[in-house]
């Protein structure tokens, strides 16, 4: 059961982050603006949901994995050796991050 839930985060976090690591400018030509959607729908956008540009968002996403992800998924690496590879996608996923917050 155990592994099944390590596997199944494993392919949850690869989804998420991209395989491989993460490329910001790649994804930004390709994520939708759900905020932009959310306006054309009539429904109301939260203000964290508007990110004023690319340096304040990858600010946030750096906060966001380094404070939270990443120990999460160091001890889940920890109980479960196989998920390390996660952990290093995530320090990559950082140092793309900070290419485009500096």
């Amino acid at each position: 059961m155990m592994v099944q839930i390590a596997q199944t985060l494993a392919v949850v976090l690869a989804f998420g982050l991209g395989q491989g690591g993460f490329a910001p400018a790649a994804q930004a030509e390709t994520e939708p603006d759900f905020a932009i959607w959310d306006v054309q729908l009539g429904l109301p956008v939260a203000p964290f949901m508007v990110i004023p540009d690319d340096q304040a968002k990858a600010r946030g996403e750096i906060y966001f994995l380094t404070n939270i992800a990443r120990p999460y998924f160091a001890a889940l690496a920890k109980a479960f050796p196989v998920c390390q590879e996660l952990v290093s996608t995530l320090d990559g996923n950082i140092k793309e991050w900070a290419l485009v917050a500096s």
